[in-house]
């Protein structure tokens, strides 16, 4: 497997090849292959142009920060998934973990499309990083004192227009 500085080094060299001696070049055509297959895991057919035009294009536009960021994902989505937001289309080989956990929080039923998410991780609660030791983690939520007795509703009122959901009246 090779690490995301030896993927953007031989994407650099390939940019270098491929001006100088072009797409049809067999060695220019297999190192693409080579690069394309340890960035994204997908699998290049050699003798198909169009294929090697659109992946030269594809693997030009990453940075090493790309890189760094695809091998370190903690979201998977399920194989052939394709995930729409915001305008955008997601595979797991352009797919961020900022973006699947923006995803996740406001559409919780996405999950259904995941692989595999972080350990902990709850879709639908707005993701936070942990507290450090001693720390008590109050759940997102703010802590307020109890209400003194008394103040409980009063009969025929427990539950109706009290703005929680599924409360509402109909």
């Amino acid at each position: 497997m090779m690490s995301p500085e030896e993927i953007f080094n031989g994407i650099l060299e390939l940019q270098s090849r491929y001006a100088e001696l072009g797409r049809r070049e067999p060695q220019t055509v297999e190192q693409l292959r080579k690069l394309h297959l340890a960035a994204f895991g997908e699998r290049l057919e050699k003798s198909c142009g169009n294929c090697i035009t659109k992946a030269y294009f594809k693997i030009s536009r990453l940075t090493l920060q790309n890189l760094i960021d695809m091998s370190e994902k903690q979201f998977k989505l399920k194989k052939d998934a394709l995930l729409s937001y915001k305008g955008d289309h997601y595979t797991n080989a352009n797919l961020t973990d900022k973006v699947a956990a923006e995803v996740l929080e406001k559409y919780p039923k996405m999950a259904k499309m995941f692989e595999s998410t972080p350990a902990g991780f709850e879709p639908g609660k707005k993701s936070t990083p942990a507290k450090p030791a001693g720390e008590k983690s109050t759940g997102g939520k703010k802590s307020t004192p109890a209400k003194p007795a008394g103040d409980e509703p009063k009969s025929g009122t427990e539950g109706k227009g009290s703005g929680e959901p599924g409360t509402e009246k109909k």
